[in-house]
């Protein structure tokens, strides 16, 4: 075996324990069973927990999108979001998806104890 195929082989084991690592990372913060090691296209999520999750990291984390949401003001506990419609065209129905801050999420719903979080950045932006 060469050195070239050792190395690729070894990068294939630590993305792969990292990306392990991110979805049992993802599942503990929403509270849910992790199911990724299962095969199927669902990282985090049982058929009774409150969600179903297929996580994604590294390049495909959308840059331009968390920029988008960190532009909006944020104000009280409001929840800040970015929505992606798409434009069809006559007589198509358009679909939509949001994107929010985990974190604000989280803390928004009470599943995260640092409640303090949102009260503090909104005195750092309205202060």
């Amino acid at each position: 075996m060469s050195k070239e195929e050792t190395a690729a082989q070894r990068r294939g084991r630590t993305n792969r324990s990292r990306g392990n690592s991110i979805e049992r990372w993802v599942c503990s913060k929403l509270g849910i069973k992790r199911v990724g090691m299962f095969g199927n296209k669902t990282d985090g999520g049982d058929r009774d927990d409150w969600i179903a999750v297929q996580v994604k990291s590294g390049q495909s984390f959308p840059q331009r999108i968390w920029d988008l949401l960190q532009s909006i003001e944020r104000r009280g506990g409001q929840l800040r979001a970015v929505v992606h419609v798409t434009a069809p065209g006559s007589g198509k129905a358009k679909e939509a998806l949001i994107s929010m801050s985990m974190e604000e999420f989280l803390v928004w719903t009470g599943s995260s104890p640092s409640l303090q979080y949102l009260e503090d950045s909104t005195t750092e932006t309205l202060g």
